[in-house]
């Protein structure tokens, strides 16, 4: 009786069994060895914005080092004392403003590159200058530094962990918008009072560029009516805004990133108070 199967035969099949065990172990320690890349990596990233929400921490402990001041004192309109610009100033020279927003995450210093720098070095650098996110609150030169523009840009990241301007994003909820109107923004000398009135995507483009700066009246007004004619359209506007909108009015402009590269979403607000004494609205 003649075998069915010869010796030959069943070495082929043991080799082309190895060659397979071989190659499936190959392939399954290429992707260990990269998921191993992929942890260090993503827990280096970990650790770097760890450290850097840390020291975020530590600037505003040395930021809110004096006493708030009282009702009765604010109604005088003196010279802000809630945050300690000197101390700050010894932590980066260009720290030059400080922008906080009740009910949000936002309540960090405001850095401006001073000559030595670019334009947006602080969209890639810390507070204690080093490179890496989470990168910090800032405005560019071409937008002046006490603030008297008619649109003063200011750009955070959207981080994950909801820090620098993620929590922006709140303002999508129409009754968040509704209910949180107000922004403070500190500079070594005053108390700056904001009302938002407007919060919506839009596209990448560079606000100041298209505007040319607002540098004329008539388009900045232009663009006022442009924000207002998008209620019930896009985003959340308060209409009744409007009477206190004008060509002379100061407005703030808080821009970060959402998933699509080529949009933007932007929280914006008008002063109210200037914090010394003037008022900007009509009632």
């Amino acid at each position: 009786m003649k075998e069915n199967f010869s010796f030959k035969k069943i070495k082929e099949n043991v080799k082309g069994k190895v060659k397979s065990i071989d190659k499936r172990r190959w392939i399954q320690g290429i992707l260990v060895a990269i998921i191993l890349v992929c942890l260090i990596l993503l827990g280096r990233y970990y650790y770097q914005l760890g450290i850097q929400n840390h020291k975020t921490k530590k600037i505003k402990e040395v930021a809110y080092t004096t006493e708030t001041q009282t009702e009765e004192k604010k109604v005088e309109y003196p010279k802000q004392t809630e945050i300690d610009f000197n101390a700050l100033h010894q932590q980066n020279p260009d720290i030059y403003a400080w922008l906080k927003i009740p009910g949000t995450n936002v309540d960090y210093p405001v850095l401006r590159s001073n000559d030595d720098k670019e334009e947006d070095f602080y969209l890639d650098h810390n507070v204690d200058l080093s490179s890496g996110y989470p990168g910090c609150i800032y405005t560019q030169k071409r937008n002046n530094p006490d603030f008297s523009d008619p649109n003063t840009i200011f750009y955070g990241h959207n981080m994950r962990n909801k820090s620098m301007f993620a929590t922006l994003h709140r303002f999508e909820d129409r009754a968040f918008f509704d209910g949180n109107k107000t922004v403070y923004l500190y500079t070594p000398d005053y108390k700056m009072t904001y009302q938002i009135f407007a919060a919506y995507p839009t596209t990448s483009e560079l606000i100041l560029d298209k505007y040319g700066d607002f540098r004329d009246k008539g388009v900045f007004v232009n663009y006022l009516q442009e924000i207002l004619s998008k209620d019930g359209k896009v985003g959340n506007i308060d209409a009744s805004a409007a009477p206190n909108l004008n060509e002379n009015s100061r407005i703030l402009t808080f821009s970060t990133c959402i998933n699509d590269p080529n949009r933007r979403y932007v929280v914006q607000a008008y002063l109210v108070d200037d914090g010394h004494g003037n008022q900007f609205i009509k009632n």
